[in-house]
């Protein structure tokens, strides 16, 4: 580096070579354009940009990239389900590999058909549809649990019952004492080969009315019926039968505890 003469340095003023000579310094030691040069050195973890001053060499070192993935290096890939499921990243490959869970042992169902005692969170809407059956001539059957009620909501317009039946059962031949039960139809088809007599109902509820269609003109008889104790008419003279003829007879039950039925009937019934 040259060498400059300063008035501070020397304490006076400077001559005419000294100030020369300083100039003839500073034009030797002048850095040019041509005294730079540019080079790029191996890339490391880190970049940097460095001087030499000795021979004006500027120093690039690039950030190793190496080891780095391009979009077009990665994919992705579905294995089988197993467990809860799993993603995973193989570092080699740049593949990604997705693991469904496996729901073969979950306890779900893929038809309602499935569900053998399916019970409702809610109430259930119809939505405007109906409650149907596929069965040809099936029944569709509500049925309450032990001494529980089948309960319809009021019903303030018998116009809207569009269609109602009841089950009737057929008793063809039968005579002495007749076992009715209302669980297997409130409604008794009876063609009597013989006097019969009625005690009242199988396991009666209060309320509960059977009414037993006669049939004396299918045989041309006259098979009438006795009454058990407990059995009242409004009379109290107990029940007749038409001829040859069709007779309604119904029992209701007033006091279950008791047997207690009231007995009416329709003589002649055309």
């Amino acid at each position: 580096m040259a060498t400059i003469v300063t008035r501070s340095g020397k304490g006076s003023a400077l001559t005419f070579v000294e100030a020369d000579a300083n100039f003839t310094n500073l034009n030797t030691d002048k850095l040019e354009l041509t005294d730079l040069s540019v080079t790029t050195a191996t890339p490391a973890e880190t970049s940097a940009l460095t001087y030499n001053n000795t021979t004006g060499v500027l120093t690039f070192t690039p950030v190793y990239i190496g080891d780095l993935a391009a979009l077009d290096d990665l994919s992705v890939s579905t294995a089988a389900p197993s467990g809860a499921g799993s993603l995973t990243y193989n570092n080699s490959t740049g593949t990604f590999t997705f693991s469904p869970a496996d729901t073969s042992l979950l306890p779900f169902i893929e038809t309602i058909d499935e569900d053998t005692t399916p019970q409702l969170g809610g109430n259930l809407d119809v939505n405007n549809n109906s409650i149907t059956t596929t069965v040809t001539d099936g029944d569709i059957t509500i049925t309450a649990n032990g001494a529980g009620e089948v309960v319809l909501g009021p019903i303030t317009d018998v116009g809207k019952i569009s269609a109602f039946s009841e089950d009737i059962e057929t008793l063809v031949g039968v005579s002495g004492t007749l076992n009715i039960d209302a669980a297997d139809g409130p409604i008794k088809y009876v063609v009597p080969s013989g006097a019969m007599t009625i005690n009242g109902l199988a396991s009666p509820i209060e309320g509960q009315t059977t009414t037993l269609l006669i049939d004396n003109a299918t045989n041309s008889s006259n098979h009438g019926i006795t009454l058990g104790v407990g059995l009242l008419t409004p009379a109290g003279d107990g029940v007749t039968v038409t001829d040859s003829g069709y007779d309604l007879v119904t029992i209701t039950c007033v006091d279950s505890t008791n047997g207690l039925y009231i007995v009416t009937s329709i003589n002649d019934f055309q």
